[in-house]
């Protein structure tokens, strides 16, 4: 190898070593391999390839880490599931057995590594709808709402062909979610329009700063970047990044604790 040759190839060694420890938070098993891909495409004459080359190994990796998390996850109806990824963003698509189960893939799914989007396209398997069947699932529905004592009894139910209609009016946020995923995992529904009214406590501090405050102190948020913006109407936009999706849910059940709150503008990113 000739001298130019030697001190072109070292130039684009310390290159690589430079995205390979960029890059290394969001892909460790392709960081490991990039050097061969890129000295091979240097050392044949081929240019601007390389990141090319980065992006179809990211979706390959991504997307087979997302089908072995989904397999391995004893709650994940994973059957009839089919994933997809073009970089972080990732699509779900197939049938699976309940709704419950629709959100056990998502959840899943933005466990994995590089993940920083997720399509949710799945549909709930459906058998024959006879013309009892809603009055059927509305009778499970509430029975279900009713034996949880932390849905509150102004929540009310209906269902119509398949999707139930959730109305009536909550004090928090986790009791329109939890109405939400015990009304999931009830056969027969297809699905959950959730149009419960949120009449939140008054707020006895300033809601920014109270945010602000939990977000200090949460152990669980290691590496925020995050502003908090409210307005008198009880409305808080949150941005910035956060480096997982645990921390992203984290964020926003933090911010969901503050009194005074009747909803939240969710622009936070993850960024691996």
């Amino acid at each position: 190898m000739t001298g130019s040759a030697l001190k072109a190839n070292q130039r684009r060694r310390r290159v690589l070593t430079c995205r390979k420890g960029r890059d290394w938070s969001l892909r460790l098993s392709v960081a490991a391999r990039e050097p061969e891909h890129e000295l091979a495409f240097g050392e044949s004459g081929v240019t601007g390839s390389d990141s090319d080359m980065r992006e179809v190994t990211m979706r390959h990796d991504v997307q087979a880490e997302l089908a072995a998390e989904l397999e391995w996850d004893p709650k994940v109806d994973s059957g009839d599931i089919t994933v997809a990824a073009h970089g972080g963003a990732v699509a779900l698509r197939g049938s699976v057995g309940t709704v419950w189960h629709m959100r056990q893939a998502q959840n899943a799914a933005r466990r994995v590594r590089g993940v920083t989007s997720v399509g949710n396209h799945l549909n709930v398997r459906t058998v024959n709808w006879g013309p009892g069947e809603d009055a059927e699932v509305r009778t499970a529905v509430l029975h279900a709402l009713m034996l949880n004592a932390t849905i509150p009894a102004t929540i009310q139910a209906d269902a119509v062909n398949g999707i139930v209609r959730l109305t009536g009016t909550a004090t928090w946020q986790y009791e329109r979610e939890e109405a939400e995923y015990v009304c999931g995992a009830v056969p027969g529904v297809l699905g959950i329009a959730d149009e419960i009214t949120l009449i939140p406590v008054p707020a006895s501090k300033d809601i920014q700063q109270s945010i602000i405050s939990a977000y200090r102190r949460n152990a669980r948020l290691t590496m925020q970047v995050l502003s908090v913006d409210a307005s008198a109407s009880g409305i808080v936009i949150l941005s910035g990044t956060v480096p997982s999706w645990a921390e992203h849910e984290e964020a926003l059940a933090a911010a969901w604790s503050a009194p005074g709150l009747t909803r939240v503008d969710d622009r936070i990113l993850v960024i691996y």
